[in-house]
């Protein structure tokens, strides 16, 4: 089944493609990353803030997800631009990434919950 064919809300959609990317993922303690995705998206006041956790790590762990193809899936601009910010780039040092993620307001919000649960 592909994204395109769920009906549904948009944390439906975001949580079918969080399972998809990361089901069998596990971090380094050895505990089921997706537990990790779905603890982030539950902390979400907001809708955009739950889809935004649930979807923040998708573009780091699966080639097969860009933001070219989150936005075809139907994603708002909002949560496509918070999940950029929120992506990690290859080689990036920790601080142009925080300096990156407190420019949107939605993806600072997610990072606090991602560090929230990390701790």
């Amino acid at each position: 089944m592909t994204v395109q064919t769920i009906s549904g809300s948009l944390v439906d959609r975001a949580l079918v493609i969080a399972l998809e990317v990361h089901t069998g993922q596990v971090d380094r303690y050895g505990q089921p990353y997706l537990l990790h995705v779905l603890s982030v998206g539950l902390s979400g006041e907001t809708e955009e803030e739950q889809v935004t956790g649930f979807l923040h790590d998708v573009i780091e762990d699966s080639p097969d997800w860009t933001l070219k193809r989150l936005q075809e899936s139907g994603f708002p601009q909002q949560i496509i631009e918070a999940v950029d910010c929120l992506s990690k780039r290859e080689s990036e040092v920790w601080e142009d990434y925080i300096e990156r993620v407190t420019t949107n307001a939605l993806a600072m919000r997610v990072k606090l919950h991602d560090l929230e649960h990390n701790m």
